[in-house]
Formats: C-alpha cells, structure tokens, sequence
C-alpha cells in the first residue's frame, strides 16, 4: 500500500475524472487504468478530501509480486 497526502486546497471530486478540454490533459483516470492494466486489474487506487479545509490523500493497493528460485 502506498500513501500520498497533501495539505493542500484540496481536489475538487466532481472533477477528478475529467479530462480537461482547454489544456489537453488526459486526467487522473488514465493514470489509474495504466496501473489497473499494468498490474492485470489487481490494483486499486482511492481519493479522498481530507477536510472541507482542504488537503487530499491517494491510496494505491497493489499486489506484491515474489518470485521464486
């Protein structure tokens, strides 16, 4: 599991999906699908709004791979 929090203004959850028109960005989702693609669907990647003051924090669960002898 990995952690990231920011103290932040915080992410707007309506928007965080949304590729944005004006500047070409393709957006969070296709971050999120190259990692569930990468890692044959077996990751999973979370957002959360800290506080109506702000800050966010991104959870990614993803699988360990062992390898043996």
């Amino acid at each position: 599991m990995i952690t990231i929090t920011d103290s932040g203004v915080g992410i707007d959850m309506n928007k965080l999906y949304s590729p944005s028109k004006t500047s070409g960005h393709i957006g969070i989702r296709n971050i999120e699908r190259r990692i569930e693609h990468y890692f044959n669907g077996k990751s999973t990647m979370k957002f959360e709004r800290m506080s109506d003051d702000g800050g966010t924090q991104v959870t990614l669960l993803l699988p360990i791979h062992v390898r043996g002898d």
